[in-house]
């Protein structure tokens, strides 16, 4: 077995763990709030939605690290791993990314705006009066 498939194993198992923990945290608290009647916003059903998207693709990648560490000696299942390595990187970067897009109103206009090839306008405060000066990004 390689140091590096059992390093990346356990560093893949100790981060799912814990973001098995705060996602059960977060459900219980999302549901406890929803329960009790308390106005939850908008967002934060989004925002649970993509945690637990987040962690599927990690779970996916924690099992990809494991059978990459606990079977090596096995041709055919190393055969299957490196086969399936590129949809299982694929989709743990891509999570991130897409989620970002999805939660964030911002990055999706300025996505939109670079490429569209249109002009950004940003807002930068000035210290002399109380209204942003616009500024032109090419």
């Amino acid at each position: 077995m390689s140091l590096t498939f059992i390093t990346s194993a356990i560093i893949y198992a100790v981060t799912t763990c814990g973001a098995a923990i705060f996602n059960a945290l977060s459900a219980f608290k999302y549901y406890s709030r929803k329960k009790s009647g308390q106005v939850t916003q908008g967002n934060d059903k989004s925002l649970f939605f993509i945690t637990c998207v987040i962690f599927i693709a990690q779970v996916i990648r924690f099992g990809y690290s494991m059978g990459r560490s606990l079977y090596t000696s096995n041709p055919d299942i190393v055969a299957f791993l490196l086969i399936i390595l590129p949809i299982v990187s694929d989709i743990f970067a891509w999570t991130g990314a897409i989620s970002l897009l999805f939660l964030s109103q911002s990055t999706r206009k300025e996505y939109i705006s670079y490429y569209t090839c249109r002009p950004n306008i940003i807002s930068a405060p000035q210290t002399t009066s109380s209204s942003p000066k616009q500024i032109r990004v090419s």
